[in-house]
This record gives C-alpha cells, structure tokens and sequence, in this order.
C-alpha cells in the first residue's frame, strides 16, 4: 500500500532544509543550501516536490532506497515481450550491467555511457551492436524518467562521434549476400533439409519476408485471391506492427503456394500432432531430438538466432558457402527484378508504397503486383514437390 508521502521546508539557523520521510519511515532532514528568503522559500518548495515524486515513484516500482540501474532494469524488462525481451536482457546482462549497474540511476552521467561504449569497441564489436545496446539503454533510462524514478538530465545524449558511423564491417560483402537460383532451388526441396525448414525458407526466399514477418505469419494471413493466394503482413513477430509500422498484402508466389499447400495438409500435422487452426504460426519451432543447451518451447515463434544456426547447419549439408538467412529475402527480391519485375511495383508487396506525394494518391491494382512477384523464376517453372519421408500427403 503506498503511504501519503508528507513532507515540509524547514528554517534552521537561517538555512533551508527539507523534511521528509525514508523509506523506511523515519522523518529525515535534508539540507537545500539555501538561505531562508521568500525567493528560496519557492524553490525550496519545488525540490520538496520533486523529492516526493521520486520516493513515490520507488515505491511503486517496489524498489526501497536509491534505485540501481540494474534494479530498474529488472523491472523495465518485465515490461518487455517476445524476442525483444530475450535480446534486451542479453545486451544489459553482458555489456552493460558490468559497468553501470551497480550505480544509482541519479548518478548516471553521459561519461558513464561512454563507458559502455568504450568497453564494447575495446572487445571488438561492429558499430551495429554498439548503436543497438545504446538503444536499450536509451529506451530503457527514457521510461525511468517517464517513472519519475530517474531525476535530472538524460544522459543518453551520445552522437556518431561516439557511437561510430554505421557501415558494413570487413567480413560482409553486400555484393555477396544472395543465392544463385539454384542454391534457392537447391534450400526448397533437398530432401536433407527437414521439410518444416525448407518451407521457412520458401517464405523469406518465395515470400521475400522479413524474418519477424516470417515468424509472426499464421495461418489465417493466408488467404486465397484471384490470380494468387496472398499473405497479410501485419506484424513482426507477435508485436502486433511491421518495422515499417505499414501492413500490406503479398502475393503467393505459385511454387510458395504449393509448398503452403501440401505443408498445411499434411507436414504440419504430422509434425505437431494435430492440423493447423487459423491462429497457428505458418512456420513454429518444431519437435527436435533432445541435447544440451536451452531449447524453445515447441509451437513457439521461431527467432533470428534459432533460424540462423539451423540455416547454418543446412547450407553446410549442401555444400554452399555461409550467408545469412535476410539474403534470401534479397535474393527473392532480386531474381524478381532479374526476371522483368518493376521495383516500384514490387515494394509495393515486399516494403510500402513508394513515399512521393503522387503515391498517396495511387492505388496499385493486385493483378499488377500479382504478376510482378510471378516474374521470380525458380526451378524453371516446374511444380514443387515435398514429398517425403518427413511429410504425410493426407
């Protein structure tokens, strides 16, 4: 229960002081250094204010005495969901806990980030995950302030000067990151990849989506539509929004399709042990055998890192060269532009809609997009077959 917090100025000797009750209940004085003039009396009335709304907002936080960055951390995380709060806690845990977390939030000072900052460069890491361990501490100090736990300046005021330009770093060849149509071909149906993987890759390499977008796509997203079916790309994950915060419809590439097909008819029950309702995920983690290590749940959504070891295994198993799974969303997009499509039509399905002004006054007819996405030419035109020893055809 939160106690009335009560407090007063006080005139000692010609001094100002504050008196206030701790947590703990016992009334304290505290000095303002100011004299006892009618001017002071104001301000010392406003840091009696200020002193009241930072003990109640402790309170209500839980937290008894000054409150650490790592305390408020652990309950900002609670706040958290899906993949953003696994990741969150990795990146306070490893980078930044360490260095500030044992400070009072009010003692926190830009050098401090710095700090933090410094000892992710002097351990060798890209300006990427600098800048993305400086966002959840941004976000993290801005919904402190918002508490009201955290007084004073923002700290959080690093430029590029400190944080470095983002830029590809020396191991990435943006050049280099796609798939050959026959390595895509080759990641759809060699029969050495399971089957729940190969349809995964079909919807980042076919469906040209995002991971998250990938992820978060259920069953009934996927809806029929004249001349292809088309997928309802409304969130990442389960956040309920895109990274462009756009929704938009993609058509079914007609390989996608049939992979959809036979998966919905038969894999997926096999694999879960029940056929797909409407608000199943397309592509959830699958049963696996049992190992060391921690293991997400079965049915869950699958993440960026769980796909990304799972690809690396599989391109191994083939004989091709590492990449990452994003690269298939870009080979996607590019093998449609190799094969006639109009990259203002074809953001239209794998973005938004273009952002000049005569955009926002263009409808773009479905048949159009439909056509453009048709133009990605994978296994020659042939149909796709699952068939497997891991598929019942139902």
């Amino acid at each position: 229960m939160l106690r009335p917090w009560r407090g007063s100025v006080l005139s000692i000797r010609g001094r100002l002081y504050l008196q206030v009750r701790a947590e703990n209940g016992q009334w304290r004085q505290r000095a303002t250094g100011l004299e006892d003039t009618p001017e002071n009396r104001v301000k010392a009335d406003d840091l009696l204010r200020d002193v009241r709304v930072g003990l109640k907002a402790r309170e209500e936080v839980g937290h008894r005495g000054p409150v650490t960055v790592k305390a408020w951390g652990a309950k900002w995380l609670l706040g958290r969901t899906g993949p953003d709060h696994d990741n969150d806690e990795a990146r306070l845990r490893l980078h930044v806990y360490p260095v500030i977390g044992s400070m009072p939030l009010d003692e926190v000072r830009p050098r401090h980030i710095v700090q933090v900052v410094e000892r992710l460069k002097a351990a060798g890491k890209a300006t990427r995950t600098i800048r993305n361990v400086y966002s959840v501490v941004k976000a993290m100090l801005r919904d402190a302030k918002i508490a009201d736990v955290m007084p004073g300046e923002d700290p959080c005021i690093l430029t590029h000067r400190q944080l470095g330009k983002v830029r590809d770093s020396a191991k990435f060849k943006r050049a280099e990151a796609v798939f050959g149509a026959d390595e895509l071909a080759a990641l759809l149906t060699d029969e050495r990849i399971p089957v729940d993987r190969r349809v995964w890759y079909g919807l980042l390499g076919l469906g040209m989506l995002r991971t998250g977008e990938a992820a978060g796509l259920r069953w009934g997203k996927v809806q029929r539509a004249a001349p292809l079916g088309r997928l309802v790309i409304d969130t990442s994950y389960d956040l309920g929004r895109t990274k462009t915060n756009v929704p938009r419809w993609m058509p079914v590439h007609p390989t996608l399709a049939a992979m959809l097909a036979e998966w919905k008819l038969g894999g997926w029950a096999k694999t879960f042990g029940r056929p797909p309702t409407d608000s199943d995920p397309v592509c959830p983690v699958p049963p696996e055998p049992p190992r060391k290590g921690r293991h997400k749940p079965v049915g869950s959504l699958r993440d960026k890192n769980w796909a990304r070891k799972r690809l690396i295994v599989d391109l191994a198993s083939l004989g091709l060269r590492l990449r990452r799974g994003h690269d298939l969303r870009r080979t996607g997009i590019s093998l449609a532009q190799d094969g006639g499509a109009d990259s203002r039509v074809l953001r239209w399905g794998t973005h938004a809609p273009p952002g000049e002004t005569i955009d926002e006054y263009t409808t773009l007819a479905w048949g159009t997009l439909c056509r453009a996405v048709a133009m990605l030419n994978v296994l020659n035109g042939s149909a796709l077959v699952l068939a497997s020893k891991d598929t019942d055809p139902g």
